[in-house]
């Protein structure tokens, strides 16, 4: 537990410095309070909390870390997202694989400048792709690999021309 501890404070410091908080693997339930008072006055550009065990994404973080570009949160126990998500208006890249989602949380659609965005391994059985990429023009590539998506959402992916959208892995 004191390795996580000091490897977070670590990376929050080094963070300071390069505007990239990597946060991958340390074991966090949550996003310690010591994050956002080291890091508040950084303005950071990516962040990277994959392989914990955050089972949501705090509201502040979202309003901590608004200008960030680039967010990883694969490999943890994500279900949902708070409305406060889509404050991310910066965001282009999203990956959020290897989580518990079961439908495209709201606050994604209200991302509009986010190009690429990553759900494999969740729990996806449906997805409207029409209006995603309606309520999304900025998005390039969705990778949905590994869901268990129904057979009419395949079908409608493949009618979606100004999207690359992955369903399976090659």
């Amino acid at each position: 537990m004191a390795s996580f501890v000091a490897k977070v404070a670590r990376q929050c410091e080094e963070a300071t410095e390069t505007k990239e908080l990597d946060l991958v693997e340390c074991d966090l339930t949550s996003v310690p309070h010591a994050v956002y008072h080291i890091l508040r006055e950084t303005t950071v550009n990516s962040a990277n909390f994959s392989g914990n065990k955050l089972k949501t994404v705090p509201a502040r973080l979202c309003t901590a870390f608004s200008s960030v570009t680039e967010l990883n949160l694969s490999s943890n126990k994500i279900a949902t997202l708070p409305l406060e998500f889509s404050e991310l208006q910066m965001l282009l890249t999203l990956d959020l694989s290897n989580n518990k989602l079961s439908s495209i949380p709201p606050a994604i659609v209200m991302l509009q400048r986010l190009e690429h965005l990553k759900l494999d391994n969740n729990e996806l059985a449906s997805v409207d792709w029409q209006d995603l990429r309606d309520r999304i023009p900025s998005l390039k590539t969705v990778s949905i690999t590994n869901n268990p998506l129904a057979h009419d959402s395949r079908l409608q992916a493949s009618t979606i021309p100004s999207l690359t959208i992955t369903l399976e892995t090659a």
